[in-house]
């Protein structure tokens, strides 16, 4: 599309900005493939979700300055002004930073504004807008550097902002990328150097990992609260709340939660056999200290033949013989440690601790790993502050010293 084209697309009339900049939103999205806006991360804030983000902002003073990192078609940046301006009958000026990367989005994006510009003139506002292709976050590095006393937040007088809108954008970044290299000290770095470094994956070592099998809502007819001695064979079933850094806690009985599951042919596709194994967390909360949560499982030959491992759990397992001892613990104290996490949390922000993801991350030689998993059965202590010390005994960086 040319940019005369962008120009033929004009405002209703009285139409809102963040209705228009959301109409050209729509025109951007029709005529670009989807794999040039999941690489530029395009997927538009909804006008209504722009408005309430706009709406909590509060009374604006004479001038105001708007930073939007990652402006797209400026819905955002639309909306908040739309809110400003209402019934604010001191405001006289609007200046607007806008970055955005994407090239063949920026006609649409000076559309916008240039009406923005035209409505707030009609209502006697001056705006001076600002559109500065390159990436927000590679051109403000230098406030995370080491040592870098100012902020985003506390810049020189005429650097200052009042608001700051945005949804920023949503995709993975390679490890390539130079925006991984951008972070708030050198310790991210250092790890980053340390993964580098490793050119292995489960794979290399016949090593798998899989989601559990047992979803518990069709499962239902099989799980039981208690043990039924007698009636059925039981297996163990293991949830997410049995699975502690390097302990599994069995039976924990929680309402909606059995810890048994029954052995017959009809449940026999969603068991896994009795050997050793690491079972992880699925899922974490927020709040918690570590995405990763891990835990060595031995079989224990006065069992069944069966376990069972509930949907928000993995486990690692060895699909042609079993994990050694070694092998489970080590790869369990690595998963558990602050250099594991501060890596997971690097490339990921959500919650969820996916096994595609685990399946490619770096790992040590295998002797490494069952060398730590070695000294922490040796030492039988299995003590959250002891194994991370264990670990960072191998390669942690300095500031990464406990589990």
């Amino acid at each position: 599309m040319t940019v005369i084209d962008i120009l033929d697309i004009a405002p209703f009339e009285d139409e809102l900005p963040g209705d228009f900049a959301d109409r050209l939103g729509t025109d951007y999205t029709a005529r670009v493939t989807k794999g040039h806006k999941k690489q530029n991360g395009q997927f538009f804030t909804p006008t209504a979700i722009a408005r309430f983000m706009g709406g909590l902002a509060g009374s604006p003073k004479e001038r105001v300055r708007i930073l939007d990192p990652g402006c797209g078609t400026a819905i955002l940046t639309c909306a908040l002004v739309e809110k400003l301006t209402g019934g604010a009958e001191n405001l006289r000026a609007i200046d607007v930073t806008a970055y955005e990367t994407d090239q063949e989005i920026l006609p649409y994006t000076e559309r916008a504004f240039e009406y923005l510009k035209a409505w707030l003139k009609s209502r006697s506002i001056e705006l001076v807008y600002k559109i500065i292709s390159k990436d927000f976050i590679l051109e403000n590095a230098r406030v995370f550097e080491d040592g870098h006393t100012i902020s985003l937040f506390d810049r020189p007088q005429q650097e200052q902002f009042d608001y700051i809108i945005s949804n920023p954008p949503y995709f993975k970044l390679s490890k390539e990328d130079p925006r991984t290299k951008v972070s708030g000290s050198g310790a991210e770095e250092d790890v980053i150097n340390i993964f580098r470094n490793w050119n292995h994956r489960l794979r290399d070592y016949g090593i798998e990992i899989s989601t559990g099998p047992v979803v518990a809502f069709r499962a239902r007819k099989f799980i039981r609260e208690r043990f039924e001695n007698g009636k059925v064979v039981l297996a163990p079933l293991y949830w997410l709340h049995n699975v502690i850094k390097m302990s599994i806690e069995w039976p924990v009985h929680k309402i909606g939660k059995g810890q048994y599951i029954e052995i017959c042919d009809a449940s026999e596709p969603v068991l896994i056999p009795n050997r050793n194994y690491v079972l992880l967390r699925r899922f974490s909360a927020k709040d918690d200290k570590s995405r990763l949560i891990a835990a060595p499982y031995f079989v224990n030959p006065n069992e069944p033949d069966y376990i069972g491992v509930e949907n928000k759990l993995n486990y690692i397992y060895r699909p042609k013989g079993e994990l050694e001892r070694s092998e489970a613990v080590g790869l369990a104290a690595l998963l558990n440690s602050k250099l594991f996490d501060t890596y997971f949390r690097t490339f990921n922000g959500n919650v969820n601790v996916s096994a595609t993801e685990l399946r490619e991350i770096p790992l040590p030689p295998l002797e490494t790993i069952k060398e730590i998993g070695n000294r922490i059965i040796q030492d039988n202590d299995f003590a959250e502050s002891k194994v991370g010390a264990t670990v960072a005994e191998f390669f942690n960086p300095e500031e990464i010293t406990s589990v």
